[in-house]
Parts: C-alpha cells; sequence; structure tokens
C-alpha cells in the first residue's frame, strides 16, 4: 500500500493508507528513520495490531515529488493484478494438433500491421486485393485461442484479469508478455497463426462475402500510425504505398457508408501523455491521422461481419452491446441542446438526428461540450449473450473479435467463430456466456476507472508548480458542489467549487444549465468559456481547483 505518516506517538507512527477511507489508519514501531509528518512510504500488513490499529512494515519511504510511484498508487487503488510471474507461465505452449490443421495459407499476400510507436503486442494485420467493381478485405487477428485452452490454468488466469491495463507508460497484461509479446504477436517477417476474416466488399461499401479461416501469415511490413500517414500523403512506386493506398480508398468508402447510416462520430480528442524517462513532461491531446481511421474502419468491419455470422448462425456467442439511449436521456439532452439554441430533430433515426446536431455544431466554441453531453447521455456500452446491435455506432451487428491479446470476450468471440468454422458442438452454454459478459464489463470498467486516476494524478503532476497562473476555459460539467472546467491548451479537467465564488450566493438550476448568484444574478452556464485562475493542486485526492480569473461588474436583480 502507498501510505503517508499521520502521526507520532513515542516509538509509534501512524499511516494513513491513500486512496481509502481516511480512518483506515495502520500503526508500526520506530525502526531506523524518523519520519516528518506528511512522509510517504510502501508498506504492506503484518497480521497483527498495535494499539488497535492494523500493524504493518515499512518496505521503503519515498519523497511526494517520485512518479515512480504513481504507477503503484493507482494498481493499489483499483486492485489492478500483478505481472505475471514465471510460476504462472506454463510450460508448454505447444499448439494442439487439432489446431495446426485445415489452416489457410496467407504467406504470400502483402500483409502489413499498422501500431502505435512503442506497441509489442501486435494482435491485427491487414491485407487488401482489388478487382474490377469488389475489394477484398483480410483482416488477420492473432490466434490466441489455439494457445489458451478453454478452462485452462491460463485461460482462468486471463478471464480474472478480463483486460490489459494501460497505465501510463506500463501495462499489466491479461496474458503473459511471452504469449502477446511473442508468440502470439503478429511480428514482421515471422509467421504467426491466426484468425483471419475475409471481406468482399462493392463499390458502395457494401459486404457482399464473408469466410472466417484460421490461418497463418507472415507479416511482410510493421508501420506505425505516423509512418503509414506519411505514405498516405503522397503516393509512389512502392509495394508498400500501393497497398496502403488500395486501402484508403476503401477505408473512405467505410467511413461515408457508416456516417450515412446513423453513426455517431463523437469528436472527442483522446489524451496522450509524454514522458521524459519516467517522469511525465507533457499531457497534449491525440493527433488523430488517415492511419488511425483506416485500422478503426477495417477493424469495425471485421468485427460486425462476424457478429453477423455468429447471430445468422444461431451459434451461443457473445457480443458487444450498445443499447439505445433512454428517453429521460433524450428528454435531457433535448433540453440541453435547446438551452444552447439547438433543436433535435424529430422523427426518424435518432442516431441520425443526433449526428445532425453534432455536424451542426462543428467549429462552434460549444461543440467540445456538445459533444460531451450527447456522450454522457448515451448508454453504457457492455458484453451480453444476446445480439441487441451497438447503438452509437449504427450497427445492427457488432462484437469484439479484433484484440484476443488484450480483451478477454474477444478470446472468447474466436472460441465461438471457430465451433461455427468447424460446424462444432458450441464450446459455452448461455448461461456462461452471460457470466463472462457480466464480468467482462465489470473489469473493463475498472481498467476504464484506473486509466482516468493515473491521467488526474498525471495531470496534477503537470500543474502542481503553476498556481496562480491564468487559463482559458471551457465550464464542462456541473453540480451543486460546482463548475466542471476542461482547460482549451491541453486535456486537463479541474472544478472551480461554489465555495470558491465568494462574491454571492451561488446555487444550480439544473434545468437550466446554469449555476446563478441569487443577489447579483451573475451567471455560469455550461459551455461558456471563461478565463480561470489555478488556486490549488492536490495530489493526494487527485484534484485541481480553480477560481474565476475575472469577475464581472455586479448586476442586482430588478
Amino acid at each position: 500500500y502507498i501510505a503517508k505518516v499521520s502521526g507520532k506517538s513515542g516509538d509509534l507512527i501512524y499511516f494513513s493508507i491513500l486512496d481509502m477511507p481516511s480512518e483506515i489508519e495502520a500503526c508500526c514501531k520506530r525502526k531506523g528513520k524518523n519520519p516528518a509528518m506528511g512522509d510517504f512510504a510502501v508498506l504492506t500488513f503484518t497480521g497483527d495490531y498495535i494499539s488497535n490499529k492494523p500493524e504493518c512494515r515499512i518496505i521503503e519511504y519515498f519523497e511526494d515529488d517520485n512518479e515512480d510511484y504513481d504507477f503503484l498508487r493507482i494498481k493499489n487503488r483499483h486492485n489492478v493484478p500483478d505481472d505475471y510471474g514465471n510460476k504462472d507461465i506454463p510450460q508448454d505452449l505447444t499448439i494442439p494438433e487439432s489446431e495446426l490443421q485445415n489452416r489457410k495459407d496467407y504467406t504470400k499476400l502483402f500483409t502489413v500491421t499498422i501500431d502505435g510507436e512503442t506497441a509489442k503486442d501486435f494482435d491485427d494485420a491487414v491485407s487488401i486485393k482489388k478487382a474490377k467493381g469488389s475489394t477484398k478485405l483480410y483482416v488477420h487477428i492473432a490466434d490466441v485461442s489455439a494457445y489458451v485452452s478453454p478452462g485452462s490454468d491460463l485461460d482462468q488466469k486471463a478471464f480474472s484479469r478480463g483486460t490489459s491495463y494501460y497505465l501510463g507508460n506500463k501495462v499489466v497484461p491479461m496474458l503473459p508478455e511471452i504469449l502477446s509479446n511473442d508468440l502470439c504477436s503478429l511480428k514482421e517477417g515471422e509467421k504467426r497463426y491466426t484468425l483471419t476474416a475475409e471481406m468482399n466488399f462493392n463499390s458502395k461499401g457494401e459486404l457482399t462475402k464473408f469466410e472466417a479461416h484460421r490461418g497463418i501469415i507472415k507479416v511482410n511490413k510493421r508501420l506505425t500510425y505516423n509512418s503509414a500517414s506519411k505514405i498516405l500523403q503522397k503516393k509512389s512506386l512502392s509495394r508498400v504505398s500501393d497497398n496502403l493506398h488500395k486501402m484508403w480508398e476503401l477505408a473512405k468508402i467505410l467511413n461515408n457508408k457508416r456516417s450515412s447510416g446513423g453513426r455517431l462520430d463523437l469528436n472527442l480528442t483522446d489524451q496522450e501523455i509524454i514522458y521524459d524517462e519516467n517522469k511525465v513532461k507533457e499531457i497534449k491531446f491525440a493527433v488523430r491521422l488517415k492511419s488511425h481511421t483506416l485500422i478503426e474502419e477495417f477493424m469495425l468491419s471485421a468485427n460486425e461481419a462476424v457478429s453477423k455470422a455468429l447471430r445468422e448462425s444461431e451459434f451461443p456467442a457473445l457480443y458487444r452491446v450498445h443499447e439505445k439511449i433512454s428517453i429521460d436521456n433524450l428528454i435531457s439532452l433535448k433540453k440541453f441542446l435547446s438551452v444552447v439554441g439547438i433543436k433535435l430533430p424529430a422523427g426518424g433515426h435518432t442516431g441520425q438526428n443526433i449526428q445532425q446536431v453534432l455536424q451542426k455544431v462543428s467549429g462552434k466554441p460549444y461543440e467540445q461540450v456538445v459533444n460531451l453531453v450527447v456522450l454522457k447521455s448515451m448508454m453504457s456500452a457492455f458484453y451480453g449473450a444476446e445480439p441487441l446491435g451497438h447503438f452509437g455506432l449504427g450497427f445492427a451487428d457488432y462484437t469484439h473479435f479484433t484484440s484476443p491479446i488484450r480483451r478477454y470476450p474477444d478470446l472468447i468471440v474466436h472460441r465461438c467463430l471457430k465451433n461455427l468454422i468447424d460446424a462444432s458442438k458450441p464450446t459455452y452454454r448461455l448461461n456462461e456466456l452471460i457470466e463472462i459478459g457480466e464480468k467482462s464489463s465489470l473489469l473493463e470498467r475498472v481498467a476504464q476507472k484506473a486509466e482516468r486516476d493515473l491521467m488526474k494524478l498525471k495531470s496534477c503532476r503537470i500543474m502542481k508548480d503553476r498556481a496562480g497562473e491564468e487559463f482559458d476555459v471551457i465550464i464542462s460539467g456541473m453540480t451543486k458542489f460546482g463548475l466542471f472546467v476542461s482547460l482549451i491548451e491541453m486535456p486537463i479537467e479541474g472544478m472551480i467549487p461554489l465555495k470558491n465564488l465568494t462574491d454571492d450566493y451561488y446555487i444550480l438550476k439544473e434545468d437550466d444549465y446554469t449555476v446563478i448568484g441569487r443577489k447579483y444574478n451573475r451567471r455560469f452556464r455550461l459551455g461558456d468559456r471563461i478565463k480561470a485562475k489555478l488556486a490549488t493542486v492536490d495530489i493526494e485526492t487527485l484534484r485541481i481547483d480553480f477560481v474565476p480569473a475575472e469577475v464581472p461588474k455586479k448586476r442586482r436583480k430588478r
């Protein structure tokens, strides 16, 4: 655990455990170092008690600005599992003979991977063939299920993790690295086993044929998003360039088709942490490139096609479900849009109507807030045994098939797809899939919360020495306790607590998305851009608080 010295009495030292209720304390006898109040330490419990408090043993002390312990803090806070130890890795990782048979040879296809600069677990690769009037897309996915048998010890460990945890510059993998970064990873120049989706599209981007096969590939080129994007900027005579431009032409057609079919394209930019060795250097908005769109469209196509095939076969399977926006949330969304002067179209397809609004606000000062409110209005996606479709994508069929190295549901879908390919007895019963879906959805949310908290912690690191500076911010949320604000220049969030608004007594008017002063009628409305001064940064509570930098003239109500 990560703890802070909270008191000393005689030869006893008391510690408050971070990220747990403040009344939970640990105690130990002073040995060696005499820590000061507020010092930090890594400790473990002995199982005994001193003064009615759990006894602890100090592993080491550290300074509050030592970022080496940020990962451990977030890992402990969310009970993220440990890395695999040697005893957790099976000695025998050979593939069963049944998995080696009936594999289609794709090694003559020109195949590429496109991933991030630092990626090590390459779970997808793509190939393309163009013919007159049609295009054949191959999406090759690492065949993890060939190595991990249902019910095996390794399978149970993967199920208990549910996902890989990406926490800053560290990863806690769902599978041991010998699989995730080596045997299953689709490395350049190495023969690898895959489950391959073959998809034929006509000139309109409509799927005309789908097949799935166990395969074997040999990646010709490992590309990064940056290098692929540069190749797409200008055609050359190379084989890589020729294939990438063919892929981009198909990706554009698929993207345009889906945009007109009810997909919600939220303009919310991802965050990216830049490190200098192990210290955060900056947090910036991630740049979206053509290569990102290309891979996204191809993975969506594979997920949709696999889901449709499983549904039509009536084989028990696991699906990625995103339900329609609820009536109550839709009413609230309409109210908010009316406040900023936008009317949500009535009738027709709800997703298409919302997409029209998103297009209408593109480039407007309140675009980010409208996108945020739309996102918060939608239901949370989950894994379920019923093929209920995906509202946000506008898909009647959808599952997760493309990331079995880092998501347990994808591994389940691979096994279900192999049942379909082999016309074999289903691996899972309906009740088993329901249980897997529920636990996988829960663990996905844990991973998301851990990643958000790591981002909050690093945001505090970036801001901690900038108290008193002014920033341009947008009001991105409201509660009865204060205003949530997002910085314009970088993806960092904070709050203006109502207690920091000292010129009046402020109350929240929820229906009007406004915080208003009772006496002077000063208003703060969701979506307003204001200047705010950084007041405090609390790394322990992960809070960044601001005060308004400009106080307009007081205006009495008439």
